[in-house]
C-alpha cells in the first residue's frame, strides 16, 4: 500500500520562522487480524531546549537557598535548645528547592502538529507485464536457476571428495588385515598419502574452487584406491563364484545322464551338445584358474568373478531349451465293432446278439486299456514337468 503524509512542510516552516530546527516524522503503524500493515497516526515534532536566562536563575536561586541555609545553620549553633529541630526544617526546605530548581531546568518545550494520512489506491492497481518484460522476467529466473544448480553441483562434489577421502583412510584402517593380504606396504603409503594431501587442500586451496576441479580430486584418489578394493571383493567372490560353476556343471552332465531314460524326446545329438558346452566352460575355469595362481595377490587379478556366469550362460540356455521339448503322444488303439442284424431268421439275430455283447465287452475291456494307457500317459509327462522344473531350479 502507499500512503501520502501532508502537512510537514508547512510544520517545518512554521518552525524554521521561529528560529527552530527541523522537525521530526514519527509514524505508528498497524497490524491487522489479516497480518498486513498499516499507518495509523503521523505527528511532527520539535523539541526546544530550555532557556538560558531561567537557568541563571534558577542557579541564582538555588545559591541564595543555600546561602540561607546556611545562616539558619548558624542561628540554629547560637541556639542550643532548637538546634536540632531547626537544622532538620532548613534541610527539607533546601532539597525542596533543588529539586523544584532541576525540574525546572530540565523540563523541554515540545511543538507537537498531526500530520494528515491519506492511502494512495492509484499505486495498488497491478498492470499486465508486456512481452519483453515477460520474457526478460524469464530470463532473469532461468538465470537464478542455472546459479542455483551450479552452487548444489559445486556443494555435492565437494562434498563427495571429502566424505570419499575420509571413507578410504577409515576402510584402510578399519579392514587392516584384508587390505594388507591384497597390497603392498608402498601402495598403502601411496593411497594414504594422497588421502592427506586431498584432505589438505581441500581446508586450504580448495575452500572454493570450480566444479571440475573437486571431481579431478576425487578422480585421483579412485585411481588408487578402487583398484585395492576391488582385489579385496575378487579375493572372497572368486572362489566362491568358481566353486559354484563347477557344481552346476556337474549337477547339468548327471541331469543328461538321467534323461537318457526319463525324457526320451532329447536326442543323443542334443545331449552331446550340452556336454560339449560343459566341457568349454571346465576348460575355461581351469585356464583361468591356472593364470590366477600365477598372479600376485597385490596385482590385477586374471578374471572376476563376474565373468564365470558368462561362461555358464550358453549352456543353461539350452538346457532350459531343451527341459520344455515335449514328450512324444503314445500311440492310439484303433477298435472295430460289427453289427450284423437279420430279422427274417432267428439263429441270425440270436447270433448278433452275441456278437453285440462280445463287441461291449471288447469296448469295455478297450476303455480301460485306454484308460490306463492316458494314466500311465499323465504320469509320464508329469514325470518329464517334474524333471524339467529340477533342470530348471539346479541352472
Amino acid at each position: 500500500a502507499a500512503y501520502n503524509i501532508t502537512g510537514i512542510a508547512n510544520f517545518a516552516k512554521e518552525m524554521a520562522a521561529k528560529g527552530l530546527d527541523k522537525p521530526k516524522v514519527t509514524l505508528t503503524f498497524r497490524l491487522d487480524s489479516s497480518g498486513l500493515l498499516s499507518i495509523s497516526k503521523a505527528e511532527a515534532t520539535v523539541e526546544v531546549a530550555p532557556d538560558p536566562v531561567n537557568e541563571t536563575a534558577a542557579n541564582e536561586t538555588a545559591a541564595a537557598n543555600e546561602t540561607a541555609a546556611e545562616e539558619d545553620e548558624a542561628a540554629a549553633a547560637s541556639n542550643a535548645t532548637d538546634a536540632n529541630a531547626t537544622d532538620t526544617k532548613d534541610k527539607k526546605k533546601d532539597k525542596k528547592s533543588k529539586k523544584k530548581d532541576k525540574e525546572k531546568k530540565e523540563k523541554k518545550k515540545v511543538y507537537r502538529v498531526e500530520l494528515d494520512v491519506t492511502k494512495d489506491y492509484t499505486l495498488e492497481i497491478a498492470k499486465p507485464h508486456g512481452p519483453a518484460e515477460v520474457e526478460n522476467s524469464l530470463a532473469k529466473l532461468a538465470n537464478l536457476q542455472r546459479l542455483d544448480q551450479l552452487r548444489k553441483e559445486k556443494e555435492e562434489a565437494k562434498n563427495s571428495v571429502e566424505s570419499y577421502s575420509y571413507a578410504v583412510k577409515n576402510r584402510i584402517y578399519d579392514e587392516e588385515e584384508t587390505v594388507n593380504a591384497v597390497t603392498t606396504e608402498a601402495q598403502r603409503e601411496e593411497v594414504l598419502a594422497l588421502v592427506s594431501e586431498t584432505t589438505e587442500w581441500l581446508d586450504d586451496e580448495g575452500f572454493d574452487c570450480e566444479t571440475e576441479k573437486y571431481l579431478e580430486k576425487k578422480k585421483n584418489v579412485e585411481g588408487l584406491a578402487e583398484p585395492i578394493f576391488e582385489r579385496m571383493a575378487e579375493a572372497e567372490a572368486r572362489p566362491k563364484a568358481i566353486a559354484d560353476a563347477e557344481k552346476r556343471l556337474s549337477d547339468i552332465r548327471a541331469l543328461m545322464k538321467k534323461w537318457e531314460k526319463s525324457m526320451p524326446q532329447v536326442t543323443e545329438g542334443e545331449r552331446e551338445d550340452v556336454f560339449s558346452l560343459c566341457s568349454a566352460a571346465e576348460k575355461w575355469i581351469e585356464e583361468k584358474k591356472e593364470a590366477q595362481a600365477a598372479v600376485e595377490p597385490h596385482e590385477a587379478p586374471a578374471f572376476l568373478a563376474k565373468s564365470v556366469d558368462v561362461q555358464l550362460k550358453s549352456v543353461a540356455n539350452l538346457v532350459t531349451k531343451l527341459s520344455r521339448k515335449p514328450k512324444p503322444a503314445p500311440p492310439k488303439k484303433v477298435l472295430n465293432a460289427t453289427n450284423t442284424t437279420n430279422a427274417t431268421d432267428t439263429n441270425a439275430t440270436e447270433a448278433a446278439n452275441a456278437t453285440e455283447a462280445d463287441a461291449a465287452a471288447e469296448g469295455a475291456d478297450a476303455s480301460a486299456d485306454k484308460a490306463e494307457a492316458g494314466e500311465a500317459a499323465t504320469a509320464e509327462e508329469g514325470e518329464t514337468e517334474t524333471e524339467a522344473e529340477a533342470a530348471k531350479d539346479e541352472l
